[in-house]
């Protein structure tokens, strides 16, 4: 089931449970959530965006199951280079950490300036190493110009010693989750056909943005305004759940909040083919020939990053 949040208020009413297919509203279904949004439930302590309160609308699209059901958690990590210097100096700091527990501010200050007295030799090969950065400076900055070019290659060459890249594999954050899915239509009767091109519509509606504008006021009093194009509503939102005779499958893992950012609509199978002309009641009722076949293809993005919590929690 999909369901659609918006953020201007509107007024929530429960219809009859329609067919398997429909565009309807569940009445088994909480369809009023809290007037304050609860997309970002951060934890105590972290940084959020709010973002504006939402309005479950009175219509949800019911689809059939599809044959599989996939979702894919990522933690990103990065390889990053960690230079000799970098590494003695953190290995010195983490040194004068250790002291500072026990000997307080005091001896942490104390720790650092014996360790940075005793550096060349505690660092071993750290010199070399800080020569052939400065050597790669100077091919940075002027080596073709001064005639310096293989500067490193040649300090290299007579030391005996080559610098490697020292690489740690640094953990970044998560990735978003993203779900996809590809409903195909066929209906058999002028109340299907209706019923097809409204969930085709509904989805089109809401995931695309409506102009509107932006006022100043002051002092009660409206002082300017600006659109003409510049100025968009962010699209609606979708709660998607995975359904079992009107109920959550808990099976199954559950889906945050999500933006529909992309939708393909493929009328036609092998050929193109289609029924009788009838009214299209997502056009105003313009009278046409009805495809055969539909097929829609859709991919959601989550709004939030998932947490341990939230996993623990099903999703």
């Amino acid at each position: 089931m999909f369901f659609i949040n918006a953020t201007d208020p509107v007024m929530i009413k429960k219809e009859k449970e329609a067919a398997h297919g429909a565009v309807y509203a569940n009445p088994n279904i909480q369809l009023n959530p809290p007037k304050k949004s609860t997309l970002l439930s951060a934890p105590k302590g972290a940084l959020a965006v709010s973002r504006p309160a939402t309005v479950r609308l009175e219509r949800a699209i019911s689809l059939y199951m599809p044959p599989s059901v996939k979702t894919t958690y990522s933690s990103l990590y990065s390889d990053t280079e960690i230079g000799a210097g970098a590494q003695a100096a953190a290995s010195i700091v983490q040194s004068a950490i250790e002291s500072g527990k026990s000997g307080g501010a005091a001896g942490m200050v104390k720790d650092i300036k014996k360790k940075w007295k005793s550096g060349a030799q505690t660092v071993g090969d750290a010199a070399l190493v800080t020569a052939f950065q400065w050597a790669k400076g100077i091919e940075d900055v002027g080596g073709a110009l001064l005639g310096m070019q293989g500067t490193i290659a040649a300090g290299q060459i007579a030391s005996g010693k080559v610098m490697s890249d020292k690489m740690e594999l640094l953990f970044t954050g998560v990735g978003r989750r993203k779900f996809s899915y590809t409903f195909t239509f066929i209906p058999k009767s002028e109340k299907e056909s209706e019923m097809v091109a409204n969930i085709v519509f509904t989805f089109k509606k809401h995931m695309t943005p409506s102009f509107g504008s932006l006022s100043v006021t002051a002092f009660g009093k409206k002082i300017s305004s600006t659109g003409g194009g510049r100025v968009l509503n962010i699209p609606e939102t979708f709660d998607i759940q995975y359904m079992y005779h009107s109920k959550e499958n808990p099976w199954l893992n559950k889906i945050s909040t999500c933006y529909l950012t992309s939708m393909d609509v493929q009328y036609g199978s092998d050929k193109a083919g289609f029924y009788e002309p009838l009214p299209n009641p997502a056009v105003g009722g313009k009278v046409g020939p009805v495809p055969t076949h539909t097929t829609i293809s859709l991919n959601f993005e989550e709004i939030e990053k998932m947490s341990r919590k939230r996993i623990e929690e099903g999703f």
